[in-house]
């Protein structure tokens, strides 16, 4: 809300370029406040005592640290690579387009996120007791509710593709369709190794995923130049596909390989299903609407909602009572996600420590 506020302010004030700046840097003040009031509230204790740093835990630390922050790279190149190259092979006007298409997607990637808030700390707690038992079991239950919370947004956004850019952007940003469906593989990807990614993180190992963020750069650079150059904008987003999915199985793998953790059950048992009752969602939706003459390309956002409510209630519809009558998840599991956020919980949670009620 406050880096809206800014930009639109500043731009009004006719600032352009400039005045996105500087919203972005009031941002970036206005988050450190935060940040350091809600330190404040959890450390209340905690002061800034320079003349107490040793250099012995500052090692521990970059160690650690340059790992993750190989990551971060990753994560610039992997969302800003396949702009410049359409913008440099294809023109300016056509890498904003690209952009339209990839925020769709990418969309999905950051609703679906938070539900990794709490596993983290939970796998480096469970780390710290050494039981590999709770913490295989939190793995699988954490990336099964990744998958039960994306793929129906997946299904989503594959099937009424064209009727999310027309209501988000207009008629005019048509030519993300294809780009944002080329892009969904790749979200999949991702999404499927979330959980990886925090439990690596938590219990020290984040290499498994910078191994990934190495081998991504320079590969995404020599595939989406000839692609593009054959394909035009297409050949962008299929490049940005190829290599997540490529590079996560590689990480996965990796992950699972360390973690002796079955990598044909966990794909088969927690990764499969709901992608395939998301399948069968959006073929329902699309069979649906198409036959109510609801699936032609909308001429203008008025047009884009009706179909876009109908397909999604639709989707959503299907796509719960199949989960509930293949047995995937329970309503007694719902209820107790529900009962757990209503009342706060902490990481503890998510692990069964003494007092808290565990989720199953």
């Amino acid at each position: 809300c406050v880096y809206f506020v800014a930009v639109l302010m500043l731009l009004r004030a006719g600032m352009g370029l400039i005045g996105l700046a500087w919203a972005g840097a009031v941002l970036v003040l206005v988050a450190a406040i935060i940040r350091r009031l809600w330190l404040h509230r959890l450390l209340p204790r905690w002061r800034w005592r320079p003349h107490q740093a040793a250099i012995a835990p500052l090692k521990a630390l970059v160690h650690f640290g340059w790992k993750i922050q190989v990551l971060r790279l990753a994560v610039v190149v992997a969302t800003h690579t396949g702009k410049l190259v359409v913008a440099k092979i294809c023109g300016a006007s056509l890498a904003g387009l690209y952009a339209i298409g990839q925020q769709a997607a990418t969309a999905i990637f950051a609703l679906v996120y938070p539900v990794s808030a709490g596993v983290l700390p939970a796998a480096s707690h469970l780390d710290a007791l050494e039981d590999r038992k709770r913490l295989a079991e939190l793995y699988n239950r954490a990336a099964r509710y990744v998958m039960l919370t994306g793929a129906p947004l997946v299904a989503v956004m594959v099937t009424l593709t064209p009727q999310v850019i027309v209501a988000w952007m207009g008629a005019d940003a048509l030519s993300a369709v294809t780009v944002t469906r080329f892009l969904m593989p790749g979200i999949v990807a991702s999404l499927v190794t979330m959980m990886a990614v925090c439990v690596g993180q938590g219990i020290g190992k984040p290499q498994f995923e910078m191994y990934r963020a190495l081998i991504y750069a320079p590969l995404e650079l020599m595939v989406s130049i000839p692609l593009t150059l054959w394909l035009g904008l297409p050949g962008a987003a299929v490049a940005w596909s190829a290599c997540n999915v490529a590079t996560a199985l590689f990480a996965l793998w990796l992950f699972h390989r360390y973690t002796s953790w079955s990598l044909w059950r966990f794909v088969t048992r927690t990764i499969a299903p709901p992608l395939v009752i998301a399948t069968i969602a959006g073929g329902v939706a699309y069979l649906a609407l198409g036959s109510l003459g609801l699936m032609q390309v909308p001429p203008d956002r008025w047009a884009a909602l009706p179909p876009l409510a109908i397909g999604t209630v639709l989707i959503g519809l299907v796509y719960s009572v199949t989960a509930l009558l293949s047995g995937i998840i329970t309503v007694a599991e719902i209820k107790s996600i529900v009962a757990l956020l209503r009342r706060q919980p902490d990481t503890r949670d998510a692990v069964g420590m003494p007092g808290r009620t565990r989720v199953h």
